[in-house]
């Protein structure tokens, strides 16, 4: 995707939504569940079940679009780990103990699936949307650096 139809995505998206950035500069935003008003204003209010919804990751080295489902599981790392080992899972560097990536094999061209793993319960704030709120940065429409 060139960086311009990534732009105008977003751009889309933010008037639609409440899109944020990742807080930490990667180019990873997110869509946080809020009603209409939050929308039109800002989230003041973070509870359970705000988390998150979606991802939207501009990655210029990947060939073709990947679609990724996050999935919370009941299940321990150990688990996990033992369920998908190296080579059908994996997980990045620094977020070993959070989730574990699955690519799946599938019979469609032009994009690769994966599901993210995770386990545990997570972080309160990422589980209410504060951090993502308090640390990154709300895209508007007309934020030039999306």
């Amino acid at each position: 995707m060139k960086h311009s139809a990534w732009a105008d995505l977003n751009a889309a998206l933010a008037d639609a939504s409440c899109l944020y950035k990742y807080p930490t500069g990667e180019p990873w935003n997110f869509i946080l569940p809020a009603t209409d008003s939050e929308v039109n204003q800002e989230i003041e209010q973070f509870v359970l079940g705000r988390r998150p919804r979606f991802e939207l990751v501009f990655d210029s080295v990947a060939e073709s679009p990947v679609v990724q489902f996050a999935l919370r599981t009941d299940l321990s790392q150990e688990d996990v780990e033992s369920l998908f080992p190296r080579p059908y899972g994996f997980s990045p560097n620094g977020l070993e103990e959070i989730f574990r990536i699955v690519s799946v094999v599938h019979p469609w061209s032009g994009f690769s699936i994966s599901f993210h793993l995770y386990f545990g319960e997570g972080e309160m704030d990422w589980r209410t949307g504060e951090w993502l709120v308090t640390e990154g940065e709300r895209i508007s429409p007309s934020t030039d650096e999306q």
